[in-house]
């Protein structure tokens, strides 16, 4: 420490030695040299973003991805419809997303960002094929950051040939998985692994990609099919929904036990329903044409000469005929006689699950419990069955219309037996009810007990600073008066100079409280350092 004020000492006298111009200069140095060291600290701290995708995100999907990423806690940001994250954990976001099943129709986009792109000299084949390689190593790195996954090689066969007679060549993959040790592979990992493959190449479809974990073959489900895992683990899931839901609405009985039988729907339906409704008639027309047709004929000519013999032949000819016009409309209507009808399309994809029987065991000790007990072997037997038979409807009916129910023969409610010592005496429940109580009130009797024990400290410390009293000095005896003269004193010869001290007030109290604190520490040390330790408390 003192070397260090020594140099900051020494410091200070070469500055003040220098001119102004200089210390300005001085200044401005030692400012940069600090924006310098923050600016570097802040940049090397943050660390270097990339995008994640090769392409611009819907908005829909940036909203997807973004809120997975923050509800993760992983560092990213977001510009325009791109999103940035780290350089080093982009692998390891890709795994995270893609085994979520957040990329969805993305993962294209994203493998396109992560691949580096072929040089201008390449042919098209050679750029297919050094694609293809560098997107199987890409899957491979992405898949082998899944939990639980040691060892990822992705296999892609990109042929697509149509041919003629629906024959065509189809591009397919194949995933090759090794777990860690104490590992073993879920549905959610083989169906994650084969959406990844399958949605990095576009005519991919997911059951032309195998998947084999440590040497056992996964076979792909086909379209409108469930595959057995994933129907075991849905069913498993549903039986355990039902039975959370029987076991919450009996969290009232202790050591209750609940099966649930629960029927997966695997099929589905599509109907078609056609009503005609004969109250209600109707008279269309569809289709109406209507024309008009004229026309006219010309005069008649006059007679032919005679075929009489000598006849003469008339010398002003024969008059013309007369002419006439002739007109006709025609008009023609289409017209439609029906009833009304509806035609109702209905589809039911299936997946649903609905439960088929539920069966319940309740504790003896239970309904043992709403009978007063007559002694430490129990309550009368007949009593308890009388509380059971009562009851046990009671839970059936409410149980059916917890799962909504129907049948009365799909619930089984039933009582079992406890061991004897469940089934407490009239003392035990006393006992049992004390220890209730203090166990309902246990916060408060803590609180209590440290308040005790606080005002306990604080007492042994007040008594231990106080002073403590000191006896008086013993009585003398009487002095006794003898006849003889007694020596009261000597006097004797010395230096009639004294020295003289001149001292001020300051210095008269200091040394009075000097004798005051040398006098209390003789008579009583322990007030002595309680005073002391209040003086410190103070500074």
């Amino acid at each position: 420490m003192e070397t260090l004020k020594a140099q900051l000492e020494r410091l200070r006298e070469q500055v003040g030695a220098l001119t102004v111009s200089q210390k300005m200069l001085v200044a401005s140095l030692v400012t940069i040299m600090v924006m310098t060291m923050y600016f570097w600290g802040r940049y090397a701290g943050e660390a270097e973003m990339t995008p994640l995708f090769a392409k611009a995100v819907a908005p829909e999907d940036l909203a997807r991805i973004t809120s997975h990423l923050t509800a993760k806690g992983i560092q990213h940001r977001t510009a325009g419809s791109q999103v940035y994250v780290p350089v080093e954990r982009k692998l390891e976001i890709i795994a995270e997303l893609g085994f979520d099943g957040v990329l969805q129709n993305d993962a294209a986009n994203v493998f396109e960002a992560m691949l580096a792109r072929s040089s201008i000299l390449s042919s098209a084949a050679q750029h297919d094929r050094a694609w293809n390689v560098a997107l199987q190593t890409a899957l491979s790195q992405v898949l082998q950051r899944f939990p639980g996954v040691a060892r990822a090689v992705v296999i892609i066969d990109p042929t697509y040939r149509r041919g003629f007679n629906n024959t065509s060549v189809q591009p397919s993959a194949t995933v090759l998985l090794n777990m860690k040790s104490g590992h073993t592979a879920s549905s959610q990992l083989v169906k994650a692994a084969r959406e990844m493959v399958s949605g990095a190449v576009a005519p991919l479809r997911p059951e032309r990609v195998s998947v084999s974990v440590d040497g056992k073959p996964y076979a792909a489900p086909q379209p409108g099919s469930a595959a057995g895992d994933e129907f075991l683990e849905r069913l498993r899931a549903a039986e355990e929904y039902y039975k959370g839901k029987v076991a919450e609405h009996l969290a009232h009985v202790p050591r209750a036990h609940v099966s649930v039988s629960v029927a997966l729907n695997t099929k589905s339906r599509k109907s078609t329903e056609h009503k005609v409704d004969p109250a209600v008639k109707i008279n269309e027309t569809v289709e109406e044409d209507a024309s008009t047709e004229e026309g006219s004929t010309g005069p008649r000519g006059g007679g032919e000469p005679g075929v009489l013999p000598n006849t003469g032949m008339s010398a002003a000819g024969s008059a013309g005929g007369e002419s006439s016009a002739t007109s006709s409309e025609k008009s023609r209507r289409k017209m439609i006689v029906d009833y009304a009808r509806t035609d109702i399309h209905e589809t039911d994809p299936g997946g649903d699950f609905a439960p088929v029987g539920v069966s319940v065991w309740l504790p003896r000790s239970y309904f043992a419990a709403m009978v007063k007990p007559a002694g430490p072997s129990g309550p009368p037997e007949e009593m308890v069955e009388t509380v059971v038979g009562r009851e046990l409807p009671k839970y059936r009916a409410s149980i059916m219309k917890c799962l909504a129910l129907e049948k009365e023969e799909m619930v089984h409610v039933d009582a079992y037996a406890d061991e004897p010592a469940a089934w407490p005496a009239a003392e035990g429940v006393t006992t049992a009810g004390f220890a209730a109580t203090m166990g309902s009130h246990a916060k408060e009797i803590a609180v209590g007990a440290l308040a005790l024990m606080s005002l306990f400290m604080v007492s042994m410390l007040v008594r231990r600073g106080a002073p403590s009293a000191t006896a008086g000095p013993a009585p003398r005896p009487p002095t006794r008066i003898s006849g003889e003269e007694e020596v009261l004193g000597e006097a004797g010869t010395g230096s009639a100079v004294l020295n003289a001290v001149e001292v001020d007030e300051e210095a008269v109290r200091t040394q009075q409280m000097q004798e005051q604190v040398a006098s209390m520490v003789k008579e009583d040390p322990d007030a002595a350092a309680a005073m002391v330790r209040r003086w410190l408390n103070k500074a």
